[in-house]
């Protein structure tokens, strides 16, 4: 994942090749862009359409979108197709960033919300059961280990 000092280190270089190519740049000369680190893989999936969203509406390809894209997140960049695709969805019309509601049973139950909930019943009671937690916050008994399992430091 970029660092803080990496993210202004790419935009800096954007601006200096833009102001070479004798291009107006795209990112404001007396601002001072600064980003917040992306906390999870959902906020940098966000995050990339964002800029796949602004840098469409300025009519760049996909192809040089991706190119950015895989310059700062290197690993985590977005693959080319899904570039290509939320560009269309863009160029189309589309305005949000965020995904659509899907139909069907989720994937998993450890979403933020019930991981902050097990850990206020954690904090309130340490010698709570699976069990216990599983019923308090309406998960499966599976869910609540997971998630104390893989959210929880002791």
């Amino acid at each position: 994942m970029p660092n803080k000092e990496e993210k202004k280190h790419f935009l800096k270089k954007r601006r200096d090749s833009s102001k070479k190519a004798g291009k107006r740049s795209n990112l404001s000369n007396s601002v001072d862009v600064t980003f917040l680190m992306a906390s999870t893989s959902t906020d940098f999936k966000i995050e990339q359409r964002a800029y796949v969203k602004i840098r469409t509406l300025l009519k760049i390809s996909p192809t040089d979108v991706h190119k950015d894209l895989e310059e700062f997140y290197k690993d985590t960049a977005l693959p080319y197709s899904t570039v290509v695709d939320w560009a269309r969805r863009f160029r189309e019309g589309r305005v949000s960033i965020e995904d659509e509601a899907r139909i069907g049973r989720p994937v998993s139950s450890a979403s933020d919300k019930n991981i902050l909930e097990v850990s206020a019943l954690l904090e309130e009671d340490p010698h709570i059961t699976l069990v216990e937690i599983a019923d308090g916050v309406g998960i499966s008994t599976g869910t609540a280990q997971a998630i104390v399992h893989d959210n929880m430091i002791f």
